[in-house]
């Protein structure tokens, strides 16, 4: 499984008036050939978990699968088709049924269901 790692970095910029720009590529170019002045530093850089790159993902406007692979939430909309299931059958079984039924499917769903939380708008 991949490690997936977060930095910071912090870029300062000299200018001789305001200093407006549109990408990185520019910041860069007006640092080391226009008339600006500049310095990158690395702030931090940690390592998260799939869950905060997912999180972290959103933030940025990215498919997470750009990083974690095509497919990646194919099992989760499966179990959350499951979980679907599950609440339409709730309606239709008696209390004691209904309790049967959730530890049922809560033992072969078990930690599924974080990855679920964590991910609910990208898997459905």
């Amino acid at each position: 499984m991949s490690r997936f790692y977060k930095t910071i970095i912090l870029t300062e910029v000299l200018s001789d008036g305001e200093f407006v720009w549109e990408d990185l590529k520019e910041v860069h170019n007006a640092i080391r050939d226009g008339d600006c002045s500049g310095t990158v530093n690395q702030v931090s850089s940690h390592e998260i978990t799939t869950e905060e790159l997912i999180k972290s993902c959103r933030r940025h406007d990215t498919d997470p699968e750009f990083f974690l692979g095509e497919g990646y939430f194919d099992e989760i909309k499966v179990q959350a088709g499951v979980l679907m299931d599950l609440a339409l059958e709730l309606h239709n079984v008696s209390v004691e049924d209904s309790a049967t039924l959730i530890r049922t499917v809560a033992s072969s769903v078990g930690d599924k269901l974080k990855k679920l939380a964590a991910t609910a708008e990208y898997a459905v």
